[in-house]
């Protein structure tokens, strides 16, 4: 307990944590929602077969654009990934509001909002994870870290919650607009940030091709498995 405490102590004092503390939390909050609204309507609109595909599109983005939003958090202002992100998520939901007041199909509504917030968090997530180490001594980054994981576990079981008793007494355009609001807070929130952006891997990223990317990815891919089976062999070996 006192080490917890020492360690919210340590965020609160630092401006810059707490922004992204609590701009990370309700990006959370509002990912977590949606992903509840998104299972309830996918499986109320439609056969399972539909909403299964709604859901399998969903994840599609990490496999496309995973590859590359590494790249684009070490060659571009972080803070302002993470700001657009949020922005870009915003407009989804504004977008979807839209489409539902117009009385369009909202099984294609929910799998494009889907995919497009799958692709503002490939990058929203490295870009938040490469800023942290820039805003703070390496004691005070364990401890971020350690409070944002657990806060992400703990929105991560309460989120849903809070959504499942918002599909039972609101509309759908309200809960879009509840999470397109939490994502505009969640923006501003990143806008404080004090963060003086730093670009060494510029050379690099002019560079930067479709190959080199697969290329490097897939060297990497090697290297990890090659020492995983390594790591197994020993310790089946002692056992």
């Amino acid at each position: 307990m006192k080490k917890a405490w020492s360690a919210f102590r340590c965020v609160q004092s630092t401006p810059n944590f707490t922004a992204i503390i609590l701009a990370q939390m309700v990006a959370m909050a509002a990912n977590g929602l949606f992903d509840i609204v998104l299972i309830w309507y996918a499986l109320k609109e439609s056969s399972y077969v539909a909403a299964s595909t709604v859901i399998v599109l969903q994840f599609v983005p990490y496999t496309v654009f995973g590859l590359v939003c590494g790249w684009l958090s070490d060659g571009f202002n972080r803070k302002y990934l993470i700001v657009g992100a949020d922005l870009f998520r915003a407009l989804i939901f504004g977008l979807a509001m839209a489409a539902i007041w117009l009385r369009l199909p909202l099984l294609p509504v929910l799998a494009v909002s889907a995919f497009f917030m799958t692709v503002a968090r490939t990058v929203f997530q490295p870009a938040l994870q490469g800023i942290i180490p820039e805003l703070g001594a390496e004691r005070q980054v364990v401890k971020l870290n350690a409070i944002l994981h657990g806060g992400r576990e703990l929105i991560g079981v309460i989120a849903p919650v809070i959504g499942g008793y918002m599909i039972a007494i609101i509309s759908l355009n309200r809960i879009f607009f509840i999470i397109f609001g939490l994502f505009l807070i969640s923006a501003f929130l990143a806008l404080l940030i004090d963060y003086e952006y730093k670009n060494p891997e510029k050379h690099k990223i002019k560079s930067l091709t479709v190959n080199k990317i697969i290329s490097d990815y897939f060297f990497y891919g090697m290297t990890y498995s090659r020492k995983t089976r390594s790591f197994s062999g020993r310790s089946l070996s002692m056992q």
